[in-house]
């Protein structure tokens, strides 16, 4: 799969062979010219990496990172920076909310080249982690899942049933039946299966 970069960077000459060498290399590429473009571009398209100057008037990298961090959660940062934002780079690495720094100007492309496939990867990592984490749809009744819920909360069947005003049978059997269809073996897998796929 293709990795799909936002170039931001307002020096227009070296956006266009930084975004030039970066096609070249076999990305694909999406420019900005500075940080309020950047977030128009990526509420309507999807990017695996923002490769962001840091220091550019108006709509900084700083800025850009704060809104990615609240509106992209996942999205990985890589900054451009000169010896006059160093600290800024540093710190924003540290506190986790970029993924990492590359100084200009650019000499070790290959190095380059080797964040940018890092970062996308982390950024394809936690868009599918925050896929597995939403609730999947279950095949169960909705008894069945009061019945899965009061199993998580560590009541016997007995118990189960009187809470429901059921038989303590009928219980069994729903049970049966549930494991069945979930495809697991017994009351724990049933729990733990329940809490994974947000059913309980």
């Amino acid at each position: 799969m293709t990795i799909r970069i936002l170039l931001v960077e307002d020096d227009a000459l070296f956006r266009g062979t930084l975004g030039d060498w970066l096609e070249r290399a076999g990305y694909e590429v999406a420019r900005a010219p500075e940080g309020a473009t950047a977030l128009t571009l990526l509420r309507e398209r999807s990017f695996d990496v923002v490769v962001t100057d840091l220091a550019m008037p108006e709509f900084g990298g700083l800025q850009l990172l704060d809104a990615i961090c609240e509106e992209f959660p996942g999205l990985q940062v890589v900054f451009l920076t000169g010896q006059a934002t160093l600290d800024v780079a540093i710190v924003a690495l540290r506190e986790g909310r970029a993924f990492d720094f590359v100084r200009k100007p650019l000499r070790d492309l290959s190095g380059f080249r080797q964040t940018i496939e890092k970062a996308a990867h982390r950024t394809q990592d936690r868009r599918r982690e925050a896929v597995r984490l939403v609730p999947q749809a279950s095949p169960l009744a909705e008894r069945d899942l009061d019945i899965l819920r009061l199993l998580g909360a560590g009541l016997e069947n007995q118990a189960i049933a009187d809470r429901l005003s059921l038989s303590e049978k009928t219980v069994r059997n729903r049970l049966s039946q549930l494991y069945d269809r979930v495809g697991v073996e017994n009351r724990t897998q049933a729990v733990l299966l329940g809490r994974e796929r947000g059913w309980i």
